[in-house]
């Protein structure tokens, strides 16, 4: 390839990108910005923009420390919202699910009125209305934001408050006064404390009825039970609950790696995991596994830190081990199509290593040493297995491999 001229090269590659894509179409729904910070729950502020930025100021500093969606007006918020997907029984997760959740459906939302005498409690509830028929089952908050000072209206009587949440449909403790001093208006930190924390805390509870509504699949085809595990194991992470999350991505793992074995047998079961595609398999494998990996290698010091860092060798080697003969299911019939497989399959093969390689730097050294070699100590010529160069080294392996394979296809 390097030595071709340059419309001959560019030739080849648009060749070798149409021969993988044909036999490859990998799913445009990537799942690795997941792994780029630690899941958090998403907020949503809505109306009375000039206020975000004290409010998102204030979310940073909470924990879990939560992402916050900003819009001008209740309409914004509506035009946002995604459309609901159809049913993929033959995908482990629906495509764009996980980036909806943690991007765009909020598990709260709040909505910033502007307080005094002639505020209309109608006009109020419709713009609750509006967003409650956009977010569907997310929580939601009004927050009346009334002027502070000499010539500021006399509080709200508890009789305006009561109809106004009468007409809006909601919980008394799902509306906040606040006081804002100005000109321009502004929270004072305790108002904007008392928003986040009941924000948080009503995303939770709706990560949490979101896992509870995510029930067991009648059907006993692994890549719905996968499904299931997965789905809990996000909402557990997003209302930040980690060993409840750690163990929905065992159990996700598990019916991967079932649903991969009854795919390489025969009879009825075996054509229904055939049907689900490899690259698809592969993908929320590899969500799983690196959120299982990342939870243990956080351990704190001591023996329960050796055993969990042992469990995460353990769990990438399978992982490896599992995935490393599947190029393509079945396989190929023709060199070309043998080719792009594999040249496919290396690149996601170097990827794994690289991730865990990235993982082992950022991890306790001497404790993942002695896990890397059983136990014992790093004279038994294991210890090289803890060592992100190890994993470097087989990454370059697999790109020369991918290497190898894109000749075939040029």
């Amino acid at each position: 390839l390097c030595a071709a001229q340059p419309g001959q090269r560019a030739a080849s590659l648009r060749r070798q990108s149409a021969l993988t894509a044909r036999f490859f179409p990998m799913s445009s729904d990537c799942l690795d910005d997941y792994h780029a910070a630690p899941p958090s729950p998403l907020l949503a502020l809505v109306g009375m923009p000039h206020l975000h930025g004290a409010l998102q100021a204030a979310a940073a500093a909470a924990e879990p420390k939560p992402r916050v969606l900003s819009f001008a007006s209740d309409g914004a918020y509506v035009e946002a919202q995604p459309v609901p997907s159809g049913e993929a029984a033959n995908l482990v997760l629906k495509p764009g699910w996980l980036h909806k959740h943690t991007h765009c459906i909020a598990g709260a939302a709040a909505l910033l009125a502007s307080w005094d005498d002639s505020t209309s409690a109608t006009g109020v509830a419709a713009q609750i209305g509006a967003i409650r028929n956009a977010s569907g089952r997310s929580r939601l908050l009004l927050v009346l934001v009334q002027a502070s000072g000499e010539a500021s209206p006399a509080p709200p009587s508890e009789e305006r408050i009561a109809a106004l949440r009468r007409a809006c449909d909601l919980e008394p403790r799902s509306l906040l006064v606040v006081s804002a001093d100005g000109p321009p208006p502004s929270l004072d930190a305790a108002s904007l404390a008392r928003g986040v924390k009941v924000l948080l805390e009503a995303a939770a509870a709706y990560y949490r009825d979101e896992a509870r509504r995510a029930r067991p699949p009648k059907a006993t085809a692994p890549q719905l039970a996968a499904r299931h595990h997965t789905k809990r194991a996000v909402f557990a992470e997003l209302s930040h609950e980690p060993v409840l999350a750690q163990r929905h991505w065992q159990l996700a793992a598990e019916q991967l790696r079932e649903l991969v074995r009854l795919a390489a047998g025969s009879g009825a079961e075996a054509d229904v995991a055939s049907s689900v595609p490899l690259h698809e398999v592969k993908r929320v494998a590899e969500l799983a596994v690196r959120r299982i990996c990342a939870y243990g290698m956080t351990a704190p010091q001591g023996a329960a830190a050796a055993s969990r860092h042992a469990e995460v060798f353990d769990v990438f080697r399978r992982h490896v081990r599992l995935f490393q003969p599947l190029a393509q299911q079945p396989p190929p019939v023709d060199a070309r199509g043998a080719a792009a497989a594999g040249h496919v399959h290396s690149g996601w093969m170097g990827k794994q290593h690289r991730w865990f390689a990235k993982l082992l730097e950022e991890s306790d050294a001497p404790a993942v040493a002695a896990a890397a070699a059983g136990g014992g100590s790093a004279a038994e010529g294991s210890a090289h297995f803890a060592e992100p160069g190890f994993y470097y080294q087989a990454a370059a392996s697999c790109a020369l491999q991918r290497r190898r394979f894109a000749e075939v296809l040029s």
